[in-house]
């Protein structure tokens, strides 16, 4: 297979190829902010397409920390029944969360628990990369993005909504023991 220069913003050229190579799946591995131009040249080259990023939330322009803007995924989850009608395939936000995640909690409700009230995704790492200071595990960028952006919550009562960043506070108990691993 030949190996070939792709500029993941140029959703034309994504189509051309894809097609040039009759491709049956995209996997997108690269940083979410061209998460849209991908998910978009898979439709249009009929193929179909994975990522580990859905595609970006942002806030809403009017009163971001009580209503809430566009989530994570929306736009690719708004285009699934033109996906299904098409006979394609998307899988997205397969990487450890959502996706792994998700998974997991899953197969949790189904065969460990009779009952869950909660799920809590808790993420960290103490990632060495020997020679640097900082090497972060994804795209710097869209963590910052995350972090900043009011968070969405699903609450049972309310659905859909949003808080101020860090605006509530935690407890989170460690469990017994310590674990780091090196290489």
């Amino acid at each position: 297979m030949p190996t070939e220069f792709i500029d993941a913003g140029d959703q034309s050229m994504i189509v051309r190829l894809a097609k040039l190579h009759q491709v049956d799946l995209i996997m997108n591995a690269v940083d979410p902010v061209f998460n849209e131009t991908i998910f978009d040249a898979a439709y249009e080259a009929g193929t179909h397409y994975m990522d580990m990023a859905m595609t970006l939330s942002s806030q809403a322009a009017k009163d971001p920390y009580h209503v809430c803007g566009v989530k994570l995924g929306d736009y690719q989850f708004e285009r699934a029944k033109k996906w299904e009608e098409k006979g394609l395939l998307a899988l997205v936000g397969l990487g450890v969360e959502p996706g792994m995640a998700d998974v997991f909690a899953k197969y949790a409700e189904k065969h460990l628990f009779d009952e869950i009230d909660e799920v809590g995704v808790r993420d960290g790492a103490n990632l060495e990369v020997r020679g640097y200071d900082f090497a972060p595990n994804f795209s710097i960028w869209t963590t910052i993005e995350e972090c900043l952006n009011p968070p969405v919550v699903w609450e049972k009562d309310k659905g859909w909504c949003t808080t101020e960043p860090f605006s509530e506070a935690e407890v989170f108990e460690f469990p017994e023991g310590s674990a780091r691993w090196s290489a």
